[in-house]
């Protein structure tokens, strides 16, 4: 498989993808139309302690044909924290963070 997109429209790529513009020691992680995506991404990212940022996810959201010509919004972390990253997202999208159904502090049979 040549992209990492899914059906949300989201593009997770293994390349170092620096923007033009952008500083060497920031590398984008992940693209997406729906910037809400990313933030959730953000968070489980810095939940890690892999300080992470959305870019251009505001102005996607005000102005959402946009983000088609910009590329849409950009999650981006520090150059040292990216390959942890990847490994941090590429475990979430796979399942491997989903959560029991069980909640926790439930008895089975109470009622």
């Amino acid at each position: 498989m040549t992209s990492n997109a899914d059906s949300g429209g989201t593009d997770r790529r293994n390349t170092d993808s620096r923007s033009a513009g952008s500083q060497d020691n920031f590398e984008t992680i992940a693209r997406s139309m729906t910037p809400s995506d990313l933030e959730v991404m953000r968070a489980l990212l810095e939940s890690e302690r892999i300080p992470a940022f959305v870019l251009d996810g505001g102005i996607n959201q005000v102005y959402s044909l946009l983000a088609v010509a910009t590329g849409g919004a950009r999650l981006q972390v520090a150059s040292e924290h990216a390959n942890a990253a990847r490994q941090i997202l590429a475990a979430f999208e796979s399942g491997q963070l989903t959560l029991d159904d069980e909640v926790i502090g439930e008895e089975s049979g109470d009622a």
